[in-house]
């Protein structure tokens, strides 16, 4: 009996029993699974790793010195750029507004496009040139909703200009925007300009803006209540800042860009009478007195016809001096 009860509960000998596990009446010992699928499921050493480790010899230890690289998979990888508004908004460290004539953004070398409501909230924020508070901003953009759809709607501008231009043109806070100090705009730099230029009676600015952006106006296709008195502050000191250039390169010679100055004035306001006064002078000055004459001949018929008035008589004095 003994001899039975040994035989019974003996440890089976084979490699598919572990070495803990013990047989006993009516328990079921899992085997080792010999399907390959299963092997290797169960072992996650490749297969052709183990016929290597299996049937190579052990290789002896080469010096690294002599011996060659082998190029990695990192090596061969070439790291992808990303392509698209997000890339160009990276380089928006120069990123520049246009607000003279058309609307435009640029960052870098590229124009980025941008929606109609990100366009108005950029022009307000570059024209205030100051924080200004949120629920300003979205009632002066929006005035036509209420204050929770006008608050909704800033909150998806500045969402949106954050994914063309990547937080940087627009700085906002949780009560305020403002847009960045590095974004540069073209109507601040002939404000500037022109401010400088009225101060002084004799000075001319060792740097001015170029003369093409001074015969644009405030975009002149927008139409909102907010922007028209910008608009109407922006033509007024244009054209002041115009007829004082003409006069400072008047003085120094420059007939050409004197012409060019006073000529953006008489196109934008056709019956400025100051405008056609210092435009005779410069053609009298480089001793064009025919291009004078008939330039007031002109000039007097148009009045004559549109408005049924006569030139003053200081103009007209001027002319017949020549």
């Amino acid at each position: 009996m003994a001899t039975a009860t040994s035989r019974e509960f003996r440890k089976p000998a084979g490699p598919h029993v572990a070495d803990h596990r013990i047989a006993r009446p009516g328990r079921r010992i899992p085997r080792r699974p010999t399907h390959p699928r299963h092997r290797r499921r169960c072992h996650p050493v490749p297969v052709d790793r183990r016929s290597s480790m299996r049937n190579s010899a052990p290789q002896p230890i080469q010096d690294p010195s002599t011996t060659e690289a082998t190029p990695s998979y990192a090596d061969n990888v070439v790291p992808l750029r990303r392509t698209g508004t997000r890339t160009a908004a990276a380089d928006n460290r120069t990123a520049r507004l246009q607000l003279l004539g058309a609307f435009e953004l640029h960052c870098g070398d590229r124009r980025i496009p941008v929606g109609a409501a990100a366009q108005r909230l950029l022009a307000l924020l570059a024209l205030r040139q100051h924080p200004l508070a949120r629920n300003t901003a979205a009632g002066m953009l929006w005035p036509d909703v209420t204050d929770q759809r006008a608050q909704a709607n800033l909150r998806t501008a500045l969402y949106r200009l954050n994914q063309v231009c990547s937080g940087r043109v627009v700085e906002a806070t949780a009560h305020t925007v403002r847009l960045s100090p590095s974004v540069s705009v073209d109507a601040t730099e002939v404000a500037e300009f022109a401010t400088t230029l009225l101060d002084d009676p004799t000075r001319l600015p060792a740097r001015w803006p170029a003369i093409e952006s001074m015969h644009r106006d405030l975009l002149p296709e927008w139409d909102h209540g907010w922007l028209r008195p910008e608009q109407q502050r922006y033509r007024s000191l244009r054209l002041h800042c115009l007829e004082a250039l003409c006069d400072r390169l008047l003085q120094r010679g420059r007939f050409g860009q004197a012409a060019d100055a006073v000529l953006a004035v008489v196109h934008a306001d056709p019956f400025r009478e100051s405008a056609h006064g210092k435009l005779i002078r410069v053609y009298l000055a480089e001793g064009n007195r025919n291009e004078a004459v008939q330039h007031y001949l002109h000039y007097r018929r148009t009045l004559r016809d549109e408005l049924g008035l006569n030139p003053s008589p200081e103009i007209g004095q001027l002319v017949n001096a020549a």
